[in-house]
């Protein structure tokens, strides 16, 4: 291949990447709920998770909606990341994206562990259906968290 034609295809590559910041639209979560007293990991914090379907590389800033959730900086309750996976794939109605995600909440000398795991479809694109897994799992790591904080 030529480097005028590697130069043609570069933004065609560049058409087939996308970041999703969760800046605009801001997720109705973290409109609509109070901050959790807990402190997330810095690895939460900056949590960044690809994908790809149908052609496309999407990378998803989880962190973004993570923060405004969780602001405590007390030290006396911690989120941390154990694991974090999303599949993304075209469906035979439109595409469709699961996200799982392992977390490790520590407080008063205990750690206990648990997981969501969030399936999305969408007409409009992987990227699109990718997002709603990881908001519809950022909801549920919310309820999971505030669940357990109200119980001790």
């Amino acid at each position: 291949m030529s480097l005028r034609h590697a130069a043609l295809l570069l933004p065609l590559l560049a058409a087939c990447r996308t970041t999703v910041d969760f800046d605009s639209p801001t997720p109705a979560i973290v409109q609509t709920s109070a901050p959790l007293p807990v402190t997330l990991s810095n690895e939460l914090r900056r949590l960044r998770v690809k994908g790809e379907g149908a052609g496309v590389k999407s990378a998803y800033r989880v962190g973004n909606v993570l923060t405004p959730l969780f602001d405590s900086r007390d030290g006396r309750s911690f989120l941390n990341l154990v694991e974090v996976h999303l599949e993304q794939e075209r469906a035979s109605e439109g595409y469709g994206a699961r996200f799982r995600l392992v977390l490790a909440l520590q407080r008063e000398g205990k750690t206990e562990t648990f997981g969501v795991d969030e399936r999305a479809r969408s007409f409009a694109s992987a990227t699109e259906a990718g997002r709603l897994a990881v908001e519809r799992g950022v909801e549920a790591v919310y309820a999971a968290v505030r669940t357990r904080l109200a119980a001790r």
